[in-house]
């Protein structure tokens, strides 16, 4: 199968064969989407190939390993897309930073570390410093995801300041269940279920939207934002979900 971007814009009849070569996903490469690649192909080669790569592994039956590339190559396009599309860069809070800093208060205080060990008082003294540090972990904790947020508003909107809006909020959690499962299988803990691949379609679909939302006339495609996630919240409610 081809996997260039030049099929999408000048080879039509090859691009239909290659597609139906994919069996049960020759329909993931929709107009839509050759749009969207094309679009980024257009300002960035890394953006349209992390995008492209999540698309080739939209397929069924959906396996743990091609979800995780799909959360991969999402995460890292949501990392570059603000400066590819112009906008100011969101300063990220360095948690690990802090958490090293904490690390070292609480060893200085020759406090233990084993997690295994069990904690019966309600509350426990530590030394002000270790204090100071824990707060100043939890503060860098908070900064990263209200910048998180706001990297999700400057994409959605293009300004950091919509991120209490209902739309930037949707998409943001479309943009966490990717995340969410980039590390499906960490080899620490019980690996998490696959979802069903509508499932990861309709979350999928919410961020394309969205992006074509900020890369094409933002008047023409609005109505189709609105539905798409209107859409999608019908489809969760009746899933239960």
């Amino acid at each position: 199968m081809s996997t260039g971007h030049s099929d999408f814009e000048t080879d039509t009849g090859r691009q239909q064969s290659d597609l139906t070569a994919w069996g049960t996903g020759a329909t993931v490469w929709t107009n839509v989407r050759r749009e969207l690649a094309v679009n980024l192909k257009s300002r960035d080669q890394d953006a349209a190939e992390l995008y492209e790569t999540a698309i080739q592994r939209l397929v069924s039956p959906l396996t743990r390993a091609s979800l995780m590339v799909i959360s991969h190559c999402v995460r890292e396009l949501i990392k570059v897309l603000p400066v590819i599309l112009g906008y100011p860069v969101v300063e990220r809070a360095d948690a690990s930073r802090s958490a090293r800093e904490l690390h070292r208060h609480w060893v200085a205080a020759s406090l233990q570390l084993d997690a295994e060990q069990a904690i019966e008082a309600a509350a426990v003294s530590v030394p002000s410093e270790v204090f100071v540090a824990a707060r100043d972990a939890a503060i860098a904790g908070a900064d990263g995801s209200k910048n998180s947020r706001e990297l999700t508003a400057i994409i959605v909107t293009g300004f950091a300041s919509e991120v209490d809006t209902a739309s930037v909020a949707r998409v943001h959690k479309s943009i966490e269940f990717f995340r969410g499962l980039a590390h499906a299988r960490d080899y620490t803990q019980p690996a998490k279920p696959v979802p069903k691949v509508d499932r990861v379609i309709r979350e999928l679909e919410i961020i394309e939207e969205a992006l074509m939302n900020r890369m094409t006339n933002m008047a023409d495609r609005a109505k189709t934002v609105r539905e798409l996630l209107a859409n999608a919240n019908r489809k969760r409610d009746e899933a239960g979900q």
